[in-house]
């Protein structure tokens, strides 16, 4: 995107704005509290247990991850689940196999599971990226408040 990056809404704010209609304020005082989302029932053992692992780094140790990350979290264990067996499927039976023409002539392929690693690792790592877990991400995303924090009611999206 070319130009200056825009100030953050809450400088404008601060400073004044000459045109408020565009300032996009919150409308609730209530911040996103650090917290980890509850773990959906319907995903598979693998998603499961990435989920596990996900959420432990992320709301435990970050301090990033806030129940309104439910979707995002849902969909990158589920991406993590379907690169782990296409993974599978590769080591087994590799990533190429060998089929017969019409004419007699032999042919090597490309298994489907090959496209659909990398598919299901790419929108992983948009998940990632999304969530803030990544290395290039992880610096400019900011801590969430705790539920036990003290804040002064409307102060918080000032600071935010």
């Amino acid at each position: 995107m070319p130009g200056r990056r825009p100030k953050p809404i809450n400088l404008k704010m601060l400073q004044g704005t000459n045109r408020p209609d565009r300032a996009r304020v919150r409308t609730s005082d209530a911040p996103f509290e650090a917290g980890a989302p509850s773990k959906p029932n319907w995903l598979d053992a693998e998603a499961a247990a990435h989920w596990d692992e996900l959420v432990r780094e992320l709301a435990d140790e970050s301090g990033i991850l806030s129940p309104a990350h439910f979707g995002i979290v849902t969909v990158a264990c589920q991406y993590f689940s379907q690169y782990r067996r296409a993974d599978r499927f590769i080591e087994t039976n590799g990533e190429t196999y060998e089929t017969v023409t019409e004419s007699g002539s032999r042919m090597v392929r490309e298994y489907p599971q090959v496209r659909q690693r990398a598919e299901a690792l790419a929108g992983y790592r948009k998940c990632l990226n999304d969530l803030g877990a990544t290395p290039t991400q992880g610096p400019r995303v900011q801590r969430l408040p705790d539920s036990n924090q003290v804040e002064l009611p409307g102060i918080t999206r000032f600071f935010s």
